[in-house]
């Protein structure tokens, strides 16, 4: 802990979140700010280690991003499955082809 002339600073060790977790998602904590951390991490006040799972489930995340809740709804918000800024436009109708798949008859 931290002295100031003010009182004393709480230090925080950075969690080190598997990529695994986050493979084609995004989360910036700067974006959820005016939240209590209790809001979404269910047992943070009794949580004494950064190693402790404390990530929430999409309920918890849906309960603003929804049609109601006021927030953001695009699934691009969070996850990047593809790189959509490099996908060109279709200019008619879409094929198999251009989803990648190949139609065959049944054996």
């Amino acid at each position: 802990m931290l002295e100031s002339g003010a009182g004393p600073w709480l230090t925080f060790e950075s969690p080190a979140i598997p990529d695994r977790w986050f493979v084609h998602s995004v989360f910036d904590h700067r974006a959820h700010r005016a939240l209590a951390c209790v809001a979404c991490h269910a047992g943070v006040s009794e949580s004494r280690r950064t190693a402790d799972v404390l990530l929430p489930g999409i309920q918890s995340c849906r309960a603003c991003h929804s049609g109601d809740g006021g927030a953001r709804t695009s699934c691009v918000e969070c996850h990047e499955y593809h790189q959509w800024t490099r996908e060109r436009d279709l200019d008619g109708p879409l094929t198999f082809g251009d989803l990648g798949l190949e139609i065959r008859p049944a054996p």
